[in-house]
């Protein structure tokens, strides 16, 4: 009898660009050295990244959880400020990525993170901001706008 190897999943990390990949599939894309530091980067748990956006757990940062009455001023505003045009933004987001941030906001820990897609619009990343102060999340822009 024969025995058959298992194979083993090879790990995948989140680019800039929001997607997982293997390394080899890093320095396949952007060659050796480049690749290898872009890999290491993906593999950090505070992402170094020049060129996307990503929101934080709030999980220490919620207005509900410890009576943040800032907190809770926050969302309100940002509840406000979530015209009928930017609920449509946050609706066009697809689904997989919608699935990832709802999964991120209740399941995260203090201080973790997640990076968003690359191809989002500017409405649809106000639109997340707006989604991230209503969930207690803190939130950040990297880069150019041209780049994110």
């Amino acid at each position: 009898e024969e025995e058959e190897e298992e194979e083993e999943e090879e790990e995948r990390r989140t680019a800039r660009d929001g997607s997982d990949y293997t390394r080899a599939e890093f320095l396949a894309h952007y060659g050796v050295e480049h690749g290898e530091a872009m890999w290491a980067e993906a593999g950090q748990s505070a992402p170094l990244s020049a060129s996307a956006e990503e929101f934080g757990s709030g999980r220490d940062l919620k207005g509900d959880a410890g009576g943040d009455d800032d907190g809770r001023a926050r969302a309100e505003a940002a509840r406000a400020a979530m015209d009928a045009g930017l609920q449509a933004a946050l609706d066009s987001i697809p689904a997989e990525d919608r699935r990832r941030m709802d999964a991120f906001s209740s399941d995260s820990r203090p201080g973790s993170r997640f990076k968003l897609p690359l191809s989002l619009t500017a409405k649809q990343r106000k639109a997340i901001h707006l989604w991230a102060e209503i969930e207690g999340l803190s939130h950040r822009s990297f880069g150019y706008r041209g780049r994110r």
